[in-house]
Order: structure tokens, then C-alpha cells, then sequence
């Protein structure tokens, strides 16, 4: 089961220790009614999905010199005639992703439910404790300092889950209805620490890469059903940069939260076959 939980990141590798935090966390559907969110803050958090999620909770996180970070898996569950497209954190409060100011929370894995996650941060925690019961004497934030907005839309791209880590996608409009003209965008990544330089392939409306809709990065679409497209990427050796006879694409790669390829020592959210782990 792909779960981001809250876990230890290090900015710069400076680290100043585990802090726990009080967070009021919420999280709806956009459109409402038409799909279930869940909020995952523990590891091996089984998602209870419902219409909305509403908590007030103290999470443990890590505290660096750019302030205190935890992480959290954002789920999302289509209802019939939907498809999952997404997470924001709604930063201006007016219920819409805003390009501009706000971060945008991909899809990254499936699990075997048929839910689909993705990660995203916590932020503006109030009362860092060193335990959690410090932290649990003192109020909780009043309002939600963390809204989160599931999208739910006619048709959305993903990255497939046995690429994650090798490119990354994007809609023109990431909540659309039938009728709508929308490009999705598919661009490749690169490997840097082994020197791989991705190629896009495909796009399919399966996560098995068999129903081809089409081999063009950008695909242009008149929505007319629901349908999620899914990015597939394989390893470039046009160029020369590499001797793909030499470069295994392991089935143990693992990569950050950023799509980049890393070892053994990596400390922190891997990604490794479209599921999310913590390396610690």
C-alpha cells in the first residue's frame, strides 16, 4: 500500500531534531460529492475514505534550519463517472488551484484498493514540542491551517505507476468536463546521479501500457468520457549520453519525491516500483 507518513527530511543535511507539532487538517473533494479523501499521517495508516476529512491531530516532524517538515499521503477515490486528478493545498482559501501561488500534489501510485495517493507537507505547525504529549497540552490551531482539495475530474494524466520517477506530467486544465479541450503534457526526466536521460513513449488509458491512445508528449483531447491517461517513460540512448548495454533500469531503483534516482544511503520518502516507502 503506497503510504507517505510523516517522516525525517533534512534540508541541506543540517538537521536540528524531531519536533511534534499540532496541525487542524481538513480535506474535501473539488467538485464536492463526487468523490472520498483520506488523510494519512501515521506509517501503515490504513486510508478510511469518506466524502471529507476533518482532524485535529500532532504529527512528529523534523526540524531544520528552513523550519519544522512532515510529510502526509493524500488519497482519493473516484466516484463512479470521475476521475482522480490530483491535490492542492488550498493556500488562498478560495476552493481552486491557484497555478501561481499554490503547489500542485501529483498522483503517484494506486493501491491495491483502487485508491489513488499522493504526497504532500504540512505546514504552519504551532506548539514544536519535544514529545507529543507537550504538544497535545497546548490548543490546537482553531481554524485549518492545512486544507487540502482532492481533484476530481472527466479526464486526467498520471504518471504510470512503473515509471515514477522518470518524468512528469501536466493538464492544461485540471478540472474539466466532457466537452472541454484539454492538453495533457508529458516531459522526461533524467537520472543524474547515473547519468540516464528518460524518453516519453506513450500514453495509455491503462496502467499496464497496453491501450494506447497516443505517442505524442503533447496530446490534445475533446473530453468525452471518463478516462485517466497514464505517461509511460523508458531509457533515451539517442544521444549518446548513454550505453544502454551498460545501464541496468533496475527493478530496485528508487527515487526522491523530485523523480531523481538514488542509493542505498538515501534517508528520507523513496519511491520504488509507483509505491511510496520511508528509508530510514
Amino acid at each position: 500500500m503506497a503510504l507517505m507518513v510523516a517522516a525525517l527530511m533534512s534540508a541541506g543535511n543540517v538537521m536540528a531534531g524531531e519536533v511534534f507539532c499540532n496541525y487542524n487538517i481538513t480535506m474535501d473533494a473539488q467538485p464536492t460529492g463526487v468523490g472520498k479523501v483520506y488523510v494519512a499521517t501515521e506509517e501503515n495508516e490504513t486510508p478510511q475514505m469518506s466524502d471529507s476529512y476533518s482532524k485535529k491531530i500532532t504529527v512528529k516532524g523534523n526540524k531544520t534550519v528552513y523550519g519544522t517538515i512532515t510529510f502526509v499521503s493524500l488519497y482519493s477515490k473516484a466516484n463512479d463517472g470521475w476521475v482522480e486528478a490530483g491535490f492542492t493545498r488550498d493556500e488562498n482559501g478560495n476552493g481552486q488551484f491557484d497555478e501561481d501561488t499554490e503547489e500542485y500534489f501529483p498522483i503517484t501510485a494506486i493501491d491495491d484498493n483502487g485508491n489513488c495517493s499522493g504526497s504532500g507537507s504540512l505546514v504552519n505547525g504551532i506548539n514544536e514540542k519535544e514529545t507529543k504529549a507537550e504538544a497535545e497540552a497546548q490548543p490546537y490551531p482553531e481554524n485549518p491551517n492545512n486544507k487540502f482539495i482532492a481533484f476530481f475530474s472527466k479526464s486526467a494524466a498520471m504518471v504510470a505507476p512503473s515509471c515514477i520517477g522518470k518524468g512528469t506530467v501536466k493538464s492544461s486544465k485540471i478540472v474539466n468536463q466532457v466537452g472541454d479541450e484539454v492538453t495533457f503534457t508529458a516531459t522526461a526526466g533524467k537520472d543524474d546521479t547515473n547519468g540516464i536521460q528518460y524518453k516519453f513513449t506513450k500514453w495509455t488509458t491503462d496502467s499496464q501500457g497496453n491501450d494506447v491512445a497516443s505517442t505524442d508528449a503533447e496530446m490534445s483531447i475533446t473530453v468525452s468520457s471518463p478516462v485517466k491517461y497514464f505517461a509511460w517513460f523508458d531509457v533515451d540512448n539517442t544521444d549518446g549520453i548513454n550505453d544502454v548495454k551498460n545501464i541496468k533500469d533496475d527493478d530496485d531503483a528508487a527515487y526522491n519525491q523530485s523523480g531523481q534516482r538514488v542509493d542505498k544511503f538515501y534517508k528520507g520518502i523513496v519511491i520504488r516500483h509507483g509505491r511510496k516507502y520511508v528509508a530510514k
